[in-house]
């Protein structure tokens, strides 16, 4: 009750004469499904990455090949579950209003985007391949989404960021 009081009471910027009141819904989707969502597929993806499923059966041949890459799954791995903590104490800062809240979830945005690229730099430099002939249309749409979403979430807090100050 606190919480919503505050999205609807405060939710407002006054600039010279007229006031503007700021929407409250992508936080909200965030805190109540987004961040739920991320903590989800960064798991899955991070057991994907541990058990070479990514590859289907043919992660045994894979790894074979090409030595390093389940060194490099394996430590991916490691980072999808930090971001899925990340992503659950992020939510919770966003959910208390608290004032690093919207820093922290800039942060790990753009640290998912550092290291997804890190991912695909290093699997291309495995395949003895350029950056962009390693990145499948499935991962060159997730870049684009990530920096899309890396931007919009930047501008959508900045409107915002009176609002979070406990």
């Amino acid at each position: 009750m606190a919480e919503e009081q505050k999205t609807t009471a405060t939710n407002t910027t006054q600039t010279g004469s007229s006031t503007k009141v700021w929407g409250m819904k992508y936080y909200k989707l965030y805190i109540y499904f987004g961040a739920w969502l991320a903590i989800v597929l960064n798991g899955i993806s991070a057991i994907r990455q541990f058990t070479g499923a990514a590859y289907g059966n043919a992660a045994d041949l894979i790894y074979a090949a090409l030595p390093g890459l389940k060194a490099l799954d394996v430590f991916y791995g490691i980072i999808l579950i930090a971001l899925a903590v990340w992503s659950f104490v992020t939510r919770t800062k966003l959910k208390d209003f608290r004032e690093d809240a919207p820093k922290t979830l800039l942060l790990m945005q753009i640290f998912n985007l550092i290291t997804f690229v890190g991912y695909i730099w290093i699997f291309s430099n495995l395949l003895n391949v350029r950056f962009f002939d390693a990145l499948d249309g499935r991962n060159a749409t997730r870049l684009i989404a990530n920096f899309v979403v890396l931007i919009c979430t930047t501008i959508y807090f900045q409107h915002r960021k009176h609002l979070f100050v406990c």
